[in-house]
């Protein structure tokens, strides 16, 4: 019960960093994987497995799609890296899809853990940024 609690705070801090820092369109990134992430929290907790686990896989592609179309038309590299840690976040979800219930969980948390370093890049490379003084092209 600690770890969702941990996640959440997580991604409120990032987000909140990364509103702060970032532009109109970074927001309306940062608010897509807000959405998506309260969508996967809804799947799982309203779905029984493995149905959550495939809703959830869905969402995350989504979720991959709008953030690699962002990534190829900005001037920003956070995009490239949230990204390369959401895709492998998706490789161990399908992984853990393909096992039975009880030999998933490790592939579970680990589907789990990649979203810290993403959105830990993202807040850094948003900062980053604002520090440079580099503005986004893409409004």
């Amino acid at each position: 019960m600690i770890l969702p609690l941990v996640f959440w705070m997580f991604l409120a801090g990032a987000i909140a960093i990364g509103w702060q820092a970032g532009d109109r369109a970074d927001r309306r990134v940062l608010l897509t994987i807000f959405v998506t992430a309260a969508a996967t929290s809804a799947a799982h907790n309203l779905a029984e497995y493995p149905l959550s686990n495939i809703v959830v896989v869905l969402i995350d592609i989504a979720l991959l799609i709008f953030v690699v179309r962002y990534a190829l038309v900005s001037d920003r590299h956070w995009p490239v890296w949230f990204a390369g840690f959401h895709a492998a976040s998706i490789i161990l979800s399908i992984s853990g899809i393909l096992l039975p219930k009880g030999d998933n969980d490790w592939l579970t948390i680990g589907a789990a853990f990649w979203a810290l370093p993403a959105l830990a890049f993202m807040a850094a490379g948003l900062l980053m940024d604002q520090r440079r003084g580099i503005r986004n092209t893409v409004q």
